[in-house]
């Protein structure tokens, strides 16, 4: 039976250097000393990740506006403006 490992804070750092940096998938899997596709599943995560983040953030943003559009009806009935 295999044992994984999840990559370290650093690693993710380095992964992201060297994507930024142009190398492709493979030329990063050779770096870190992992099989290519052990680097594809850690960019789908990231970008599943990212995108939940995004999503969320969205959601609390309508939140927040909608709390502060109540607000401002309230504020305006009270006090007639």
């Amino acid at each position: 039976m295999k044992h994984y490992k999840q990559f370290t804070r650093e690693q993710r750092y380095q992964i992201s250097g060297l994507k930024k940096a142009g190398l492709n998938q493979s030329q990063i899997a050779a770096e870190l000393g992992v099989h290519k596709s052990t680097i594809s599943r850690e960019f789908r995560r990231k970008k599943w990740r990212r995108a939940w983040i995004l999503a969320f953030a969205a959601v609390l943003l309508c939140l927040k506006r909608n709390a502060a559009l109540r607000v401002s009806m309230i504020w305006q009935s009270r006090f007639n403006f």
